[in-house]
């Protein structure tokens, strides 16, 4: 990994150090444990092999558990955080005090988990997460795809193809609970947006199939929830 540094010549990258994954490692996001020096990743599913290597890719299509979070500790090395398996594990974020994990469930809902024993502690009602970043504010962004999942995977071939399927974008406040819907695109004019980064009075939106980058004024909220705390 990388730390950003910001000096006189302007903002670098310097190298600290690697931690080689499993050879069935299959990684997703990746999020850092504040205090431990070590972090979760998402294993999606078993990394494809040979004729039946997309089996468990249409397993998670049709919600059964092939994923699930790892943690790294600088002295365990990778292991799975059991009971927290889900059809295709996706992004993940942690809280920045480290007690709360958020992670996308692709095929399913956001689960959040406590970090001390990683039970559930509830759920957010979004289907087809992609990637969780926390904004400025406080809020937690999570960029999801409307369009048919087929559809996703022909752009993933296609690297100078500029994706534009239907997405959406929605923020959660973990203090009051509120879930709210900023974005429900479906113009098709921007690239579909796999992570939301809230800047300032902009949302920075970065695809999984594209090549460029769009900024957006920070939208208003096209509708609200609260959220149960009950699992």
């Amino acid at each position: 990994w990388f730390e950003v540094v910001s000096g006189a010549d302007g903002i670098s990258l310097v190298y600290r150090a690697c931690a080689i994954a499993p050879e069935d490692g299959f990684f997703n996001d990746i999020a850092a444990l504040p205090g431990t020096g070590g972090f979760l990743v998402t294993q999606m599913y078993p990394r494809p092999e040979g004729i039946l290597g997309e089996l468990p890719l249409l397993k998670a299509i049709i919600g059964l558990d092939t994923g699930y979070l790892v943690r790294w500790t600088p002295d365990g090395g990778f292991e799975k955080v059991e009971g927290t398996d889900v059809a295709f594990a996706n992004g993940v974020a942690i809280s920045e005090d480290g007690s709360t994990v958020y992670m996308n469930e692709y095929f399913g809902a956001v689960q959040v988990y406590d970090t001390a024993n990683f039970d559930t502690l509830y759920t957010l009602p979004i289907n087809h997460g992609d990637n969780l970043a926390w904004s400025d504010r406080g809020l937690l962004l999570n960029a999801s795809h409307e369009g048919a999942f087929s559809e996703s995977a022909r752009c993933m071939q296609e690297s100078d193809y500029n994706c534009r399927d239907n997405f959406q974008v929605h923020s959660y406040d973990p203090v009051s609970r509120r879930l709210c819907l900023l974005m429900d695109y479906s113009d098709k004019q921007i690239p579909t947006a796999t992570v939301a980064l809230g800047v300032k009075d902009h949302l920075y939106l970065g695809t999984h199939s594209g090549d460029r980058i769009t900024r957006v004024p920070w939208p208003g909220r096209l509708s609200c929830e609260v959220i149960d705390a009950a699992p």
